[in-house]
């Protein structure tokens, strides 16, 4: 843990990877537009992540979710950032995606991975309510003290993925967002170690 990556980091350049998905921020003209929607207070919260290294199974989404081909009812969430709708895996080293390593989780979706840590209290809820699901990581330390990240990823029936970061203070250039697929030989690569989050950015997957 802990070990400094001295690979540089790698912006995406917006898709189309294989299976047709494109990505685009809120800082692009004709991005998406950051509306940020509070679930702290009416969401379940994920009480069982409550340390480091952790993941939930069999979260539900509410509706069938389609991704790159297969269709999905339940997602795992993992401490470190990142949802999965088949691993358990609570990979703490995060790489490039698409990335073929069998530490790096299949079927995922990587809104800040990194190796963070949720100490005490509740730092994860989920929601839904039909049209969308809802993960909210809110006020999450890293591995190493001093940081406070709080953002969320929304899935839609239609198979349209929202990030979105709310408050997003400390280290914020060794994550990466992206998402890759089932065999982890296709996916997006949105920034990996590299300086790009600020408060208040939305990122979009679509596929084309």
């Amino acid at each position: 843990k802990e070990d400094v990556d001295s690979r540089d980091g790698s912006l995406g350049s917006g898709g189309p990877d294989l299976f047709g998905y494109r990505w685009a921020d809120s800082d692009d003209a004709g991005g998406p537009v950051f509306d940020w929607f509070d679930i702290a207070t009416i969401g379940t919260p994920l009480t069982a992540l409550n340390g480091d290294d952790q993941v939930v199974t069999g979260v539900p989404l509410g509706f069938a979710f389609p991704f790159y081909g297969n269709s999905f009812t339940t997602v795992n969430v993992a401490t470190n950032g990142f949802l999965s709708f088949d691993s358990t895996l609570t990979a703490y080293s995060n790489q490039p995606l698409p990335n073929n390593a069998t530490t790096v989780p299949s079927n995922m979706l990587a809104p800040f991975w990194d190796d963070l840590h949720f100490r005490s209290g509740v730092h994860a809820y989920y929601y839904s309510d039909g049209a969308r699901f809802i993960v909210q990581y809110q006020g999450v330390d890293r591995f190493t003290t001093g940081s406070v990240l709080t953002f969320q990823v929304q899935i839609f029936p239609n198979g349209r993925i929202l990030y979105q970061y709310q408050s997003m203070a400390g280290v914020l250039d060794s994550a990466t967002i992206g998402i890759q697929n089932a065999t982890r030989d296709d996916g997006l690569n949105v920034v990996f170690n590299a300086a790009y989050m600020h408060n208040g950015l939305a990122i979009e997957f679509r596929k084309i």
